[in-house]
């Protein structure tokens, strides 16, 4: 005879069942990580695009950064509220990415932050932190 016993058909249905339970964690943990990674990327050459645009005197205005939930604005302006939207440069993100720590900074035309700290991206358990200095973006 050939062909497969049920014994050996239960054996593959319940190893591939394993391997499926262990695997959907880490693939959560992996895009977790990821959405993290990329946005601090985004969210870092953001900063530096308004630096850029502050001190090349870009529509002879500073320029500044508003983080929001899966979201950030590099706007025309001193202030986020009063700022001319036709300016704005709009990023979405995963909806689930968040900021905490400073959400508005503009540059003066010297690329010096309106203020300093830490912007903190988070999505799920993981999260990291964005230094704004005054001479310095890092994380």
């Amino acid at each position: 005879m050939k062909g497969f016993t049920i014994l050996e058909l239960l054996l593959s249905v319940a190893m591939i069942a394993v391997l499926a339970a262990a695997s959907v964690p880490l693939y959560s943990i992996y895009r977790s990580r990821g959405s993290v990674d990329s946005s601090s990327s985004i969210a870092v050459n953001s900063l530096r695009s308004a630096i850029i645009f502050s001190t090349s005197g870009k529509a002879n205005s500073q320029w500044g950064v508003h983080f929001e939930k899966g979201k950030i604005t590099i706007f025309k302006g001193d202030s986020f509220s009063s700022r001319d939207i036709s300016y704005d440069k709009v990023v979405t993100l995963e909806d689930d990415v968040t900021f905490s720590g400073i959400n508005d900074v503009y540059f003066n035309n010297k690329g010096l932050p309106s203020q300093t700290g830490l912007v903190t991206v988070s999505y799920g358990q993981d999260s990291r932190d964005i230094s704004i200095g005054q001479s310095m973006i890092d994380y």
